[in-house]
């Protein structure tokens, strides 16, 4: 509980995403409490204009928050227990698959080292990534779930790390997927199958709908190559691996061949592509700037450390217990002094409720057609360009704009929202044709109406890709529902 302690001081602390993270969850929050099981714009967001980074934002961590603020918590305090929640819970699903196979010194040492480990207070304290800090739940979780042959166990853990971050879901199958090949590969595949499928509804839309926005702004082939750690950084500074983390490596170096060597084989080799993907003489391979920062590997990196100090303490017959305290005692004595947040930020949950006026990203989720974020907030959501109108009983909501117009010569107008594919406008409820690109108003929804009465919707709907998306998770999820409870009935008839 040391390494959380700061946690615990009153107020948001000081990270890279920290506001980020908290203005996004009361986004998020909105949308769902306004009865959108899956929120995808953020309606308060770019000076109220809107933006669709929840779209493209890994939900998972944005549902916990959710959970615990419908709880009582407040939007600041909800994020500080998820990230809390995802430390403890990382070590804890570790320390559970090592265990399994090779007791439980092992897996409380490999527990140990994949929580107190330099990197994950980097991500913790000062980066503040809900998202990375989730997603370290689901890696040893879905290799615990393969190793006990539990198919919805592991296919849930599979969703869970697809819809926690994206980039370290990939980074993390660099492991899994060997290491399903080496127990069974056809349970693999059918795994794999059913986890996307759960997490469908997350992923097709951001890899199909992804080409609507600006993200190539942060996929950077010559930015990657400037944020390579150096050698003294990976050993003694803010990016370090840690040096007992190393240790483990050079130990199972040692003890491979005598036991477990498939396995240790498998956890060298991975922890040797982590190690050539931090150094520059992977630049050549341009795809990587997917991940944006090279140091991001750090993450497989103290996955396949801490797996090789429970093998390591596995291989060793006398003195385990005697061993296993002199590890915990040095993992932190070296480690713990990094548990420290930098500060606290003044901003309270108001400001993120009613005065945050930014996109919580640096425009990569921004629409093609307009700009990376607005700069002043609108006069009110509808507006005439042209022509003469009365507009009243406007009401907001994340997916969904009402109000009534009377047109009294034919009118221009344009509803303050950036347009994204699913944008509809209905009059009387018809579906009326919007426009996008005025060059005056770039991005913005605008429309005309002639003269007369008009009851108007502007609707987010879904489109044909996220409506294909759904499906495949709604159905997948019936699947799981009815197979748990088939199994439950089958075992209490049994009995």
């Amino acid at each position: 509980m040391y390494s959380l302690r700061d946690l615990f001081i009153p107020g948001l602390f000081l990270a890279d995403d920290t506001e980020a993270q908290v203005a996004r969850l009361v986004s998020f929050y909105a949308s769902l409490s306004e009865g959108n099981i899956i929120p995808r714009w953020g309606r308060d967001l770019n000076y109220g204009f809107g933006h669709p980074v929840l779209m493209f934002l890994y939900p998972l961590p944005m549902y916990f928050g959710s959970l615990i603020h419908s709880m009582g918590w407040g939007f600041i305090d909800s994020v500080k227990i998820v990230l809390g929640i995802g430390f403890a819970a990382s070590g804890l699903a570790m320390y559970l698959w090592i265990k399994e196979i090779y007791g439980a010194r092992s897996g409380f040492i490999a527990g140990l080292l994949y929580t107190i480990a330099p990197y994950r207070f980097l991500d913790l304290y000062g980066r503040g990534a809900l998202g990375e800090n989730t997603a370290f739940i689901f890696a040893p979780l879905v290799c615990y779930f393969l190793y006990k042959k539990n198919l919805i166990g592991v296919s849930l853990s599979i969703a869970g790390l697809v819809m926690s971050h994206n980039a370290l879901s990939l980074m993390f199958l660099i492991f899994i997927i060997p290491y399903g090949l080496y127990l069974n590969p056809s349970f693999l595949f059918s795994a794999f199958f059913f986890g996307f499928s759960l997490s469908a509804f997350y992923w097709m839309p951001g890899v199909f709908e992804g080409k609507y926005t600006l993200r190539d702004i942060v996929i950077d082939s010559k930015l990657y190559l400037t944020r390579f750690p150096s050698l003294e950084e990976l050993l003694f500074g803010k990016y370090q691996i840690g040096v007992l983390h190393l240790l483990t490596i050079l130990l199972l170096f040692r003890t491979f061949l005598r036991k477990n060597k498939a396995f240790s084989i498998m956890v060298i080799a991975v922890f040797l592509l982590t190690v050539f993907l931090l150094h520059p003489l992977s630049a050549n391979l341009s795809f990587l700037a997917i991940f944006q920062f090279p140091w991001r590997w750090l993450s497989l990196t103290v996955f396949v450390c801490a797996v090789a100090g429970g093998l390591v303490l596995s291989s060793i017959k006398k003195g385990q217990t005697l061993l296993t305290i002199i590890l915990t005692i040095m993992v932190l004595y070296l480690y713990l002094p990094l548990a420290h947040i930098k500060g606290i930020n003044t901003n309270k949950d108001n400001y993120f409720i009613r005065e945050y006026t930014g996109t919580t990203d640096t425009g990569e989720s921004s629409p093609i057609w307009g700009t990376r974020g607005q700069e002043e907030a609108a006069k009110q959501q509808i507006e005439i360009i042209d022509g003469y109108a009365q507009i009243s009983n406007i009401v907001k909501k994340s997916n969904l704009h009402t109000y009534i117009i009377r047109v009294d010569k034919p009118t221009y107008f344009k509803d303050n929202t950036m347009y994204f594919p699913g944008w509809k406008v209905f009059a009387n409820g018809q579906d009326i044709p919007i426009e996008y690109q005025n060059k005056n108003y770039r991005g913005i929804i605008t429309f005309h109406l002639p003269v007369g009465n008009y009851e108007m919707k502007t609707i987010f709907t879904e489109t044909k890709t996220r409506l294909f998306a759904d499906i495949i998770s709604g159905i997948s999820l019936i699947i799981f529902i009815a197979t748990f409870f088939y199994k439950r009935f089958r075992n209490n008839t049994i009995l």
